[in-house]
């Protein structure tokens, strides 16, 4: 879907349901430009809804979150879970911070997932910048 903005006053927008969920990419693209019209309070570019409802069902996930099993070093792009995720290669996944520094958050893109010792072997389609600490402090 290519859109300048998207506003709901009143509607519902759905996107796949509990019986039949979007297992493939659905994108959105918003355009525009510094001349494009800005909704007040909403801004420019965006899904607004008001008195209203968006429901997006993608494909199931048993394993939405988990920990490290093994800290990730900074220039790896290798992370072993501490179980086995029902993840897939193409799969974004986001690797929080284990520090103070929010900064050190980061996005990676799967690019190969394997199963070893009830856990899953992750490679990350690019190295990580930051130290990802697993373990009890």
């Amino acid at each position: 879907m290519d859109a300048e903005l998207i506003f709901i006053k009143q509607g519902h927008l759905v996107i796949g349901d509990d019986s039949q969920p979007i297992c493939k990419k659905a994108v959105i693209t918003f355009h525009g430009n510094w001349q494009s019209i800005q909704l007040p309070i909403y801004g420019q570019k965006g899904i607004f809804v008001r008195e209203g409802s968006l429901n997006i069902h993608g494909c199931p996930k048993m394993v939405t979150w988990t920990s490290l099993d093994t800290t990730a070093a900074a220039g790896s792009n290798v992370i072993t879970l501490e179980e086995i995720a029902d993840w897939a290669v193409g799969d974004v996944i986001v690797i929080a911070s284990t520090d103070y520094d929010m900064g050190h958050v980061e996005e990676r893109t799967i690019v190969d997932i394997q199963t070893v010792s009830a856990k899953s072997e992750i490679t990350l389609n690019k190295p990580l910048d930051h130290d990802h600490f697993a373990g009890d402090i």
